[in-house]
């Protein structure tokens, strides 16, 4: 009985119309699936790759300041005027390899700005007047 059924919708216009539409509507269930699955897959690349800049930043950012640590102390103990120049060229140095990376610092900096601080921050500063 089903089978005749099943049949008579499918030769029937109202039954032809009614598979068209259940098709038609899989299909944009299909397509709906697959475009939030590129969207998570595009949400985690964009999120490797700025973890993948924040860790080659830092990996950059260490041993500059280090190089740049040690050459401000060289020059506050050297006495030749010769050896302190050549010493504040490397320091001058140093702030180059780093300047690049404070425009994306300010701008990390500022992203976490705009999400604004937890209440517990909000009443400590305001508790100490800054």
């Amino acid at each position: 009985m089903r089978a005749r059924w099943h049949k008579a919708i499918s030769t029937s216009p109202c039954g032809w119309i009614e598979q068209r539409v259940r098709a038609v509507h899989r299909a944009f269930d299909i397509m709906r699936d697959e475009l939030g699955r590129a969207r998570r897959a595009e949400a985690a690349a964009k999120e490797s790759k700025k973890q993948l800049v924040a860790e080659l930043g830092h990996d950059i950012r260490t041993p500059v300041a280090s190089i740049a640590a040690t050459a401000e102390l060289l020059a506050a103990t050297e006495a030749s005027e010769s050896k302190r120049e050549k010493i504040e060229v490397i320091r001058q140095k140093a702030g180059q390899i780093e300047e690049p990376h404070g425009g994306r610092r300010r701008a990390n900096r500022e992203e976490i700005a705009s999400f604004g601080s937890p209440p517990f921050l909000s009443a400590a500063r305001t508790s100490k007047g800054g």
